[in-house]
Formats: C-alpha cells, sequence, structure tokens
C-alpha cells in the first residue's frame, strides 16, 4: 500500500512532494480535528527539545571544564615557565656555547667594517635592548649587556653577509667565513635566528640614524619587510629544528604560498601558516620570545622574493620542538612555558585593549608611547592621517551621490589589502568626480587628501623598489635592495657601512 504523501516546508515553488513508503506498517487513525496526510508522533516535540536542551549543556559543561582546567593549571604553567627561562634554558644556551665554542668565537668576531663598529647605531640598539626591563620585568631574562648585543649582532651579520653572496648548501646550511679564512658550514638554530634578528635591528638603528625624518625604525612593536632574493634567508630560518607552523594573518595578500592553518589538524581556516621560531630566554629585539616570517611575493613586479619578519611576545609556541642540547629537564619545562604562552597570547585581547588604553593616557599627558610601525592602515601612525581621513572624505562622496562603494566595503578593502587598498579607492573617487567636476568641495578634499597620503608615505621611507603595505619598516639589508645611484651615494657617506 502506497503511503501518504508529506510536503516539506521551504520546498520550491510549487510544493515537492516526497512520497513516503510505509512497509509492514499500518498508519494510525487521524487524531480529531486533525488531517489524514500528517502523522502525529505524541512527545516528539518535547523530546526534541530535551534533546537540544541537554546537548547544548553538555557542550557549555565541556567549555567550561576545558576552561577551568587551563585556569587551575596556569599556577603551575607559569612556575614551570619561570624555571625555563631563568634556570633551565640559560644553563641549556651555556651547554650549547661549551660544545660550540671556537665556532661561536669566531661567528662573533666583527668584521673590518663591521656594523658593531658604529657607535650611534649601537648605543641606539642597546637603548632598545634595555627597554623591556621596565615594561615587563617578569617575562625579561635580564637585561642583556653591550657585549652580548655585540656578539650577537657580528654572528648575525656574518650570518647574513655570508647569505647575500653564497649560495645555501645541502640541509639549507651555509658557509661562513671567518677570521684567518676559517670556513664554518653554519645550520640554523634558535641562538642563530636571535642574532640574525639583532643584526636586522641594527640595520634599523643605521638607517634611523642616516634618516632626516622622524618616524623611527627601530620599534617596540611592528613588522620589517626587507627583499630575500632566491629566498634564502626564508630557506634558512625555515631549517631551525624549532621552527614550525603558526596561523597568522600578517600580509596574508602577498603570502607566497596557498598553505593555510588547520586548526587542530582538522579544521582549515582562513589564516595563512607562516613560520615561527620560538625564544625561550624572551632574548629578540622587544623582549620578544617568537619570531614570526613569511616568504612574500615581489611587491614592484621584479621577481625579487620578500620577507615578512615580525617580533612577538606570547606568540602560540610550541615545547615539543627541542635542539640537541635540551635534555629531558630542559623539554619539560619548555612544554610548561609553551603552555603557559599559548594561553597569554590567547586570552591577549584584554591585554591588548588594556595596552591601548595606557598608550591614550600616556600620549594626553604628554608621556612618550611606545614606538610602533604597524602595517595596517587604521593602526599606527597612518590612522588618523590616512585611514580616518579617506572614511571621512568617502562619507562626504556618498552625500554627493557616491555610490560605488559603502563605507564598510572602503573599511575591508583598506584592512585587507592596506595601501594598494587606499589606492583603490582613491581611482574610484577620481572617476567620480570626474563625472561631477561641479562637486568644487569634494574635489578639493580629494586633492587635499592626495597630498597628505604622499606627506605620510615620504614621511616614512621606502626602500628602492618596495611597495608598502601600511606603515612597515622596510630595511635594504641584501645587496639587491640598492639601485647603482644609491650605492654610490652610500659609499661616499662616512656613516655608511655595507651590510
Amino acid at each position: 500500500m502506497a503511503g501518504p504523501v508529506y510536503f516539506i516546508p521551504g520546498a520550491a515553488a510549487g510544493g515537492d512532494r516526497v512520497q513516503v513508503a510505509r512497509k509492514h506498517a499500518q498508519l494510525p487513525p487521524p487524531a480529531a480535528g486533525g488531517s489524514a496526510s500528517r502523522e502525529v508522533r505524541p512527545g516528539h516535540g518535547a523530546r526534541s527539545v530535551v534533546t537540544g536542551v541537554v546537548g547544548a549543556a553538555l557542550g557549555l559543561a565541556a567549555a567550561v571544564t576545558v576552561i577551568g582546567v587551563a585556569v587551575a593549571l596556569w599556577p603551575l604553567a607559569k612556575i614551570g615557565q619561570l624555571v625555563n627561562q631563568y634556570v633551565t634554558e640559560p644553563l641549556a644556551e651555556k651547554r650549547l656555547h661549551n660544545a660550540h665554542r671556537t665556532q661561536l668565537d669566531a661567528l662573533a668576531q666583527p668584521k673590518a667594517d663591521s656594523l658593531v663598529k658604529n657607535g650611534r647605531a649601537m648605543d641606539l640598539l642597546y637603548q632598545h635592548a634595555g627597554i623591556g626591563k621596565a615594561r615587563n620585568a617578569c617575562d625579561t631574562g635580564g637585561r642583556m649587556g653591550r657585549d652580548e648585543l655585540a656578539r650577537l649582532v657580528a654572528t648575525g651579520e656574518r650570518l647574513v653577509t655570508a647569505l647575500d653572496v653564497n649560495a645555501l648548501e645541502e640541509g639549507n646550511t651555509i658557509a661562513v667565513t671567518t677570521a684567518g679564512g676559517q670556513r664554518h658550514h653554519i645550520a640554523c638554530s634558535a641562538y642563530g635566528a636571535r642574532a640574525i634578528s639583532w643584526y636586522l635591528m641594527a640595520v634599523a638603528a643605521r638607517e634611523q640614524i642616516r634618516s632626516p625624518r622622524p618616524l623611527p625604525r627601530v620599534v617596540e612593536q611592528g613588522a620589517y619587510v626587507l627583499k630575500d632574493p632566491d629566498r634564502k634567508l626564508y630557506r634558512f630560518l625555515s631549517a631551525c629544528p624549532t621552527a614550525g607552523a603558526r596561523p597568522s594573518s600578517h600580509f596574508n595578500e602577498r603570502a607566497d604560498h596557498d598553505q593555510q592553518d588547520i586548526l587542530g589538524g582538522v579544521i582549515r581556516t582562513n589564516k595563512s601558516a607562516q613560520r615561527r621560531i620560538d625564544d625561550f630566554r624572551s632574548r629578540m629585539p622587544g623582549d620578544a620570545d617568537t619570531m614570526l616570517f613569511d616568504t612574500l611575493r615581489s611587491s614592484n613586479g621584479d621577481g625579487i622574493p620578500e620577507l615578512l619578519i615580525k617580533w612577538e611576545t606570547g606568540g602560540t609556541q610550541g615545547g615539543g620542538a627541542n635542539e640537541a642540547h635540551h635534555n629531558a629537564v630542559d623539554r619539560c619545562t619548555r612544554h610548561a612555558a609553551a603552555f603557559h604562552r599559548y594561553m597569554r597570547h590567547t586570552l591577549d585581547f584584554p591585554g591588548a585593549f588594556s595596552r591601548e588604553l595606557a598608550h591614550a593616557f600616556n600620549a594626553g599627558i604628554g608621556r612618550e608611547p611606545p614606538l610602533m610601525r604597524k602595517e595596517h592602515v587604521k593602526q599606527g601612525p597612518l590612522r588618523t592621517t590616512v585611514y580616518e581621513a579617506l572614511l571621512e572624505l568617502t562619507a562626504h562622496a556618498r552625500r554627493s551621490g557616491f555610490s560605488a562603494l559603502t563605507l564598510n566595503q572602503v573599511k575591508s578593502q583598506v584592512g585587507r589589502a592596506g595601501l594598494q587598498g587606499v589606492e583603490a579607492v582613491l581611482e574610484s573617487l577620481r572617476e567620480f568626480t570626474t563625472a561631477r567636476p561641479d562637486e568644487d568641495s569634494l574635489v578639493r578634499k580629494l586633492h587635499a587628501f592626495e597630498q597628505v597620503m604622499q606627506a605620510a608615505l615620504l614621511q616614512m621611507e621606502r626602500v628602492d623598489g618596495m611597495r608598502r603595505r601600511g606603515a612597515e619598516v622596510q630595511l635594504p639589508v641584501f645587496t639587491c635592495d640598492l639601485s647603482a645611484n644609491d650605492f654610490l651615494q652610500h659609499l661616499t657617506s662616512d656613516e655608511f657601512v655595507w651590510p
């Protein structure tokens, strides 16, 4: 016998019917006043509600349990992190130096034209190295001394110079020639990444001293971008035993790969899978404990890849990645430190908000705020002069009949593409004003904004051949960063020291 026909709510116009066969079953008689075309299941609705409530309660209970366990483990993780940072990690690093003392001492010998001998740059760098002591005393491994800083800069300089002139060898190692013609084959390590970090910051200090413009290059927070021929620096850093993937949205639109972060190895997110190297002693620039880096496409069409580097505090560290000089005790405390910093990074939204309030308060009372050069147009030095001014200009244009973009679309485009997004919005506004020449007020505002934007870009400076996303610091590190004219000009400068 054919079963009843049910209508599915929300089906296509005209109502698609689904024939339901009921084998070996007799339909119950219709309820009084009911319809023969609808099966009545006593208690079905109530059971569905109960099932939904129970499922929601179980989900909430699971979330509360996870949060509770994390909160309960937080003090233990903090103790483990402090033990790791002040006891086990320094001892492990001492073992590393004892095992490779000859090689490390050779790398730390400054070259004849070393940046270490630029006293003004090193003074600025030493000042930066001491900034974090007052800001975050619990999370710094002690104030860095001038001798240690000089060794790191000299080591990083030799590594980067070798990467500039030599090809990477098997396993992405690099051959470095030191004093006396000694040749060393160096593989990247967390210590090597720290040394490269401080050398790049020393280059930033040198560029800041040479620049007549006020915006700094040696900053506490911000992104750095440099040309990276053949991706040699990226490949060298990626070969570090403690290097790993981590989710990040920095420069996603310019990433030179299609690798996406997979949360828990299961859920694919919309964030790029960038790379990181952890410093469990928090002795990278800005007291950072993570170097975030990624390879970017050329921004000017010259085919030379670029490298993003950003130093962060409280990053999503991996405690399971270790080097040969770490023993079992080191590994245990590294897991605790990684858990603590991961939680701090995850719960950093209130901290970030409080820091923004503190920055605004300090600016209000005339106290010098932290030095920041964000790559986002809506953050840092471009927020007022470019981002907010562009929104005001767009709102004015919309009142005059401009409909190509809404304010939300402008926000999204600028947030996603940075200054290139700003230029795209300006192009739409130019087309509108060309078709509406009677809008004198809008035309004047558009021209005034373009002048302000150009002045802001000139103030930040720009390395030859690189396009900005926002206010990121652009560093000339490798030979390809300088045009011929710039190269000749730098050679005649008293302060010029070849990287």
